[in-house]
């Protein structure tokens, strides 16, 4: 097995600018995956559609599997499919009794018309990188804890996996980051 490690930068809430990530200590996360299977595709591309498309046939409900994906992270509701604006999303709110728990809420926002260049600065800046080879790129909210972590899935569409309800922004990226192992394999392309 191969080891790939996350190239997207940690960003802290008083730094705007970002750096790459190296192999050192830090506490980046590292995922063993068998070469090859985070970017070839179950069935040849079809060469004829575009690849903006890729992204409308996903379900961001059936990416994940709560029990399976998710446990170290708490308990969580079923998920809840959602439409927020143009985005199809897929919310897995924490059954954490008390509300301040530290459990995240973690969604998945399809947006079919959007790539990775176009996510938002929302106060801790934009660090681009990949995933598996996949363009990536972070956007952490220090102001509510909060970290969204874009993966490219066509040249103009993208899934966002957002994490709330955290204590700390670094810890929240930190969580996107392992979810983004977990659900970019299951995307086309």
């Amino acid at each position: 097995m191969q080891r790939v490690t996350v190239l997207l930068t940690v960003l802290t809430v008083t730094a705007v600018a970002g750096t790459a990530c190296t192999t050192d200590k830090g506490g980046n996360p590292q995922a063993d995956v068998t070469p090859g299977t985070a970017t070839t595709a179950t069935s040849p591309p079809d060469k004829s559609s575009d690849k903006a498309s890729s992204s409308t046939d996903i379900d961001p409900c059936k990416l994940i599997e709560a029990r399976r994906d998710l446990s170290e992270y708490g308990s969580f509701h079923r998920p809840e499919p959602q439409e927020l604006g143009s985005a199809r999303s897929c919310l897995w709110r924490s059954a954490a009794e008390a509300p301040f728990d530290d459990e995240p809420n973690i969604g998945l926002a399809l947006r079919d018309t959007q790539g990775v260049e176009t996510v938002n600065d929302v106060g801790g800046g934009v660090a681009t990188g990949e995933v598996n080879g996949r363009p990536a790129a972070e956007a952490p909210n220090p102001r509510f804890n909060d970290c969204a972590l874009a993966l490219q899935i066509g040249d103009r569409s993208r899934i966002d996996i957002n994490i709330t309800a955290m204590d700390d922004v670094e810890q929240a990226c930190e969580v996107a980051r392992q979810v983004a192992y977990v659900v970019e394999p299951r995307l086309p392309g």
